[in-house]
């Protein structure tokens, strides 16, 4: 390609007019592509090679600290025209990256401008000249002015630090450039922006190298290759953490033990925003308006997060953080196998000026795994949804808009739907409810300079009941409508002193929730809650400063309070963590950290007020009920840890912990001595009557992870890691095992891309076998206690894709999810009350524009 011809493409693609499909494994052959550019600029001197190297890396992986690399070496080249273009890609997109990669390049961009602008300026007009023509005073005046112009200009371009171009390129204009000097610095963003970051575990962007807690990325790449259809299955691949499906449309997730049918101890958070239902304590998958094709990065951190996030943050957070707007291009994605498997969506992005906007749409359906009662016309057992084969159908709708308001700051406006119907296992032997439902937020963000003001409001509408129930009997079916608003006022601010550089995190928040529900007493009348919240972080690095700019040793001290209106005593709702990071070497750290989480009671634990059928006798029901004096949960954990990415081909982390957890909510046994005899209002015979409770004693467990990927040539990614864990609880001095928790688990996968446009990928994911310790009540309607084992189980993962167009903007794919459940015994459950887990084969296309 002529030089000038792909120098245009190459500031195309930077400026987004052009979105150039980036199928390939980006990160890592990026980073390749960067060090390449990196030597032949450095060592070689070379800014033409640079350029191009430079180039390539930002389509796979397009950083802003990449564009700036292109800038300077651009510049050097004597490629104006691409370095201005790339500079103000650069300071449009800054603001992505932490703030200690940032850099000032006002100059820098003036610079350039400066010299595109004397280049690009016509030709003097000579004098006329010759017998009979006289010059008048004003033009003789003109001419020495002119003459001394291009005596400066030419003194200019000489000082200018700027490399010549070289002699067969053309310039902008097509001539050939003025010479100019040779001089010119070395670009300033090193290799670690490739270090991989977080922003999750102190709210602000650091590298894994300095995070003061255990946490784990997922990227785009990954999710494209992962053969998953929903969240949750691409966590599969996470070390530590625990997927659980009880159904096709509900996945539960837990991060080192403590797994529930509502899995209430992981936080998950979309941009930040919480998601979790307070009604219930649980995140519900299906009414997260986010689809797979829009989100940029998904960040676990494994161990307790209330001293930074409050509430439910105890064994975990799953920060699920989406494309900016005006990022990533146009996608449109379509696929549809078996059983009963099909998902659409559309995601469009675009920028104009200082706006930028990501438009999506979606639509998700999913048969059933299994069915445990025949449903036909007429017979004695009908079904919720008019479609008993149906686990889940939803559409979802979310837009976002940013805006830069010039020097002040930026602003955020969001907003999302998601609406159908979906299977969910509720608590105890409730068991499969439908839902119909519609669920929506909005959200609204404003940025001026350290100071961050967000608020969110919450809703969710849905008519529920059984799954299956006998016919003609509606008595459990019931209405929801839960509002939750929340606001935050945040501070965040990074200074460096002469021997400590600081970073400072602080704020005050408000949650308001309301709650109305047939399942509650008085419906829920009384049950509106005032939730206030106060926070602070203080992170002091210290030591000698490398001469990559970085100090050795972190110490991390963060404590919120979180004021509950049902606890009396705050001590029980305050979470302290401290931390403490030595980075010994440039791309090797070790962390020891310690803190507290705690849990809330759900207004379900605190407000309910249920008869509940139960045993086999005829209209027999125990009565459930909340209790308003409920303890929050509490979880201290104690781990350390080493992390490793020295070099550039592999990357490593292993931690050791230990978690002490008290006064877990559980379900008393049923007490007959108060509620007796029939009941006409409920119509019912009541057996007694059983309520939330703490439990007594203490659980503690341990484990030891291990986390790795490799990248040892090009077009090759492996992944592995391996969690072992055991928990006991011990209640007056006997230790119980905990058995629900998986001792072993294990994920493996290998991601191929070929020279062929087509990429190839398989995963593999293990669990040891585990025991369930389930509350039923018998036919008297008194507890009773049965230990149920779950064998180990393998889920097995392939994906094809291929990109038929020279173009490449076009992706068909083939996957098979759980391919051991297409042998007879194959299938498995994940809980004992849940379904069969089978097998899911899909085709897809998918279109980057």
């Amino acid at each position: 390609m002529h030089p000038r011809l792909r120098a245009a493409a190459v500031l195309v693609g930077l400026a987004g007019w052009v979105s150039t499909p980036a199928w390939a494994g980006p990160k890592e052959d990026a980073k390749r592509l960067y060090s390449e550019a990196k030597t032949a600029w450095e060592d070689q001197g070379d800014p033409e090679r640079a350029s191009e190297l430079f180039s390539q890396a930002y389509a796979l992986h397009p950083h802003p600290g990449i564009a700036l690399a292109i800038a300077r070496t651009s510049l050097a080249a004597g490629r104006y025209a691409d370095a201005v273009e790339a500079y103000e890609v650069y300071d449009r997109d800054k603001g992505q990256m932490r703030a200690d990669l940032q850099v000032d390049i006002a100059a820098e961009l003036q610079d350039a401008r400066d010299l595109l602008n004397r280049r690009s300026a016509p030709a003097p007009v000579a004098a006329p000249t010759g017998p009979g023509v006289t010059a008048s005073d004003d033009q003789v005046a003109r001419l020495q002015a002119i003459a001394e112009e291009l005596a400066a200009l030419s003194q200019s371009i000489q000082s200018a630090a700027v490399a010549p171009a070289t002699p067969d390129q053309p310039t902008d204009s097509g001539e050939a450039p003025p010479p100019e000097p040779t001089e010119v610095a070395a670009p300033s963003v090193d290799l670690d922006i490739f270090s991989e970051e977080t922003r999750s575990v102190s709210r602000y962007g650091q590298p894994l190298l300095e995070a003061p807690a255990t946490v784990s990325v997922i990227t785009a790449e990954d999710i494209r290759m992962s053969g998953a259809t929903n969240i949750p299955d691409v966590l599969r691949r996470m070390v530590g953490v625990d997927v659980m499906q009880l159904s096709a449309a509900q996945p539960d997730l837990s991060i080192r033990g403590f797994n529930r049918a509502l899995a209430n101890k992981v936080l998950v958070l979309v941009d930040g925003r919480s998601v979790y239902q307070d009604i219930l304590a649980t995140p519900m998958w299906s009414t997260i308006p986010v689809l797979l094709e829009e989100i940029e990065r998904i960040e676990v951190v494994r161990g307790p997060a209330s001293a930074v996030y409050g509430a439910n943050a105890v064994t975990g957070v799953v920060n699920i953080i989406t494309r900016t707007p005006g990022t990533g291009g146009n996608i449109v994605h379509l696929e549809g196998g078996s059983p009963g498997h099909a998902r659409g969506s559309v995601v469009m992005s675009g920028r104009s000026g200082e706006s930028a906007t990501r438009l999506s749409a979606g639509f998700h359906q999913t048969g059933r795994w299994s069915t445990s009662e025949p449903v036909v016309d007429g017979g004695p057992v009908v079904s919720y949804f008019d479609d008993p084969s149906r686990a889940m159908g939803t559409v979802t709708a979310n837009g976002r808009v940013d805006r830069r308001l010039g020097d002040v700051g930026s602003m955020s406006l969001s907003a999302g739907y998601a609406g159908g119907n979906s299977e969910f296992y509720v608590f105890g032997r409730l068991g499969d409810y439908a839902l119909d439902f519609d669920s929506a937020y909005a959200r609204a963000d404003f940025s001026a300079g350290p100071v961050h003001v967000r608020t969110f409001a919450n809703t969710f509408v849905a008519q529920t009941g059984p799954f299956t129930a006998p016919a003609g009997d509606d008595r459990l079916n019931t209405f929801v409508d839960s509002d939750t608003i929340d606001g935050e006022v945040e501070y965040i601010n990074q200074f460096d002193g002469d021997n400590v550089d600081h970073a400072v995190v602080g704020g005050v928040g408000y949650r308001f929730k309301s709650i109305h529900w047939g399942y509650l007493e008085d419906d829920g009348l009384n049950s509106d809650e005032h939730h206030f919240r106060v926070f602070v972080q203080e992170e002091a690095a210290v030591g000698q400063r490398t001469e990559e700019g970085w100090r050795p040793v972190r110490l991390v001290g963060s404590l919120r309070f979180d004021r509950h209106p049902l606890v009396d005593n705050p001590l029980r709702t305050m979470s302290p963590r401290g931390a403490a990071v030595w980075r010994f070497a440039e791309h090797r750290s070790a962390r020891v950290t310690g803190g507290t989480a705690f849990r809330a009671p759900s207004q379900m634990e605190s407000y309910l007020e249920l008869y509940q059928p139960v045993g086999g006798v005829n209209g027999l029901a125990v009565q459930t009920v909340g209790d308003r004096a409920l303890l929050p949960e509490r979880i201290l954990t104690v781990e350390a840890g080493l992390h490793d990415e020295s070099s550039d081909i592999h990357s490593a982390d292993v931690t050791v912990y230990m978690n002490q957890v008290r006064d877990l909510i559980g379900l008393t046994d049923v007490d007959g001595s108060q509620f007796t005899g029939v009941l006409p209002d409920e119509q019912v015979i009541s057996a007694g009557t059983t309520s939330f409770t703490n439990e007594e004693g203490v659980y503690r467990g341990y484990g030891a992870e291990f986390d790795g990927r490799l990248y040892p040539v090009q077009g090759l990614d492996l992944y592995g890691n391996v969690a072992v864990g055991n928990i006991t609880w011990d209640v007056a001095g006997q230790e119980i095992p905990e058995e629900s928790m998986s001792k072993v688990k294990v994920n493996a996968g290998v991601v191929v891309r070929t020279p062929w446009r087509t990429d190839l990928a398989t995963h593999v994911h293990y669990l040891s076998g585990q025991t369930w310790a389930e509350r039923d009540f018998d036919e008297q309607g008194q507890v009773a206690i049965t230990d149920l084992p779950i064998p180990g189980r393998t889920v097995l993962v392939g994906k094809v894709a291929t990109r038929p167009l020279a173009e490449e903007d076009l992706e068909l794919s083939f996957t098979g999810w759980n391919l051991l459940a297409l042998a007879d015994g194959g299938s498995f459950q994940e809980h004992p009350l849940g379904q069969e887990v089978g097998a899911r084969w899909f085709g897809s296309a998918t279109w980057r524009f």
